[in-house]
């Protein structure tokens, strides 16, 4: 069983979460699983964040492919050979995993039930940088385009987005764009 979202509803995990995001540039999240003995939560998959897994009750064994076909940007479920594994351990209550970005990976409760805490850490895309960028963009002396071809008044656009990028301070775009990846309310 997996419960979304835990921030929303759990303030201890709510606080935990802005501790945490008050020193990296990225969104949390707080998801639980709770899986019956000898089963396993999900099918081997990828995530699309960094992950923090915190074994809170029982055991659960992780195995992680980290194989160079393996690892893959794409979030999803992944078809491989489960028994290919590179790496595989029990955790225990109290044991922590930083499993990176991309990673494959499977989990499954052993000698018991188990509950662990996962905490996802989204970065931006460089879709939200970009979107960033284009949210930051103004243009400044723009001259009268009435008169312009579509071409010229491209020229124009990217003359003024160029003179923006130029200016504009990376930190800046990625302040801008954790702070809407933060707001998001889907």
């Amino acid at each position: 069983m997996k419960l979304n979202q835990l921030e929303d509803w759990h303030r201890p995990i709510r606080d935990l979460l802005r501790e945490i995001e008050a020193r990296v540039p990225a969104e949390l999240k707080a998801y639980v699983f709770y899986t019956p003995c000898d089963n396993t939560g999900m099918l081997p998959h990828r995530d699309g964040s960094h992950v923090l897994a915190l074994q809170v009750a029982g055991a659960k064994e992780w195995r992680i492919y980290d194989s160079p076909g393996d690892i893959d940007a794409r979030p999803g479920l992944v078809d491989l050979d489960v028994d290919s594994h590179s790496h595989s351990f029990v955790m225990e209550p109290g044991d922590v995993l930083y499993l990176p970005h991309g990673y494959p990976h499977v989990a499954s409760a052993r000698g018991g039930t188990s509950l662990h805490l996962t905490l996802t850490i989204t970065e931006p895309t460089p879709l939200d940088l970009i979107e960033s960028l284009m949210n930051t963009f103004a243009p400044t002396a723009t001259p009268a385009t009435d008169r312009m071809s579509p071409e010229e008044k491209t020229d124009v656009m990217i003359g003024e987005l160029l003179r923006h990028l130029h200016s504009v301070e990376a930190r800046t775009l990625v302040d801008t764009a954790v702070a809407r990846m933060r707001d998001r309310t889907e």
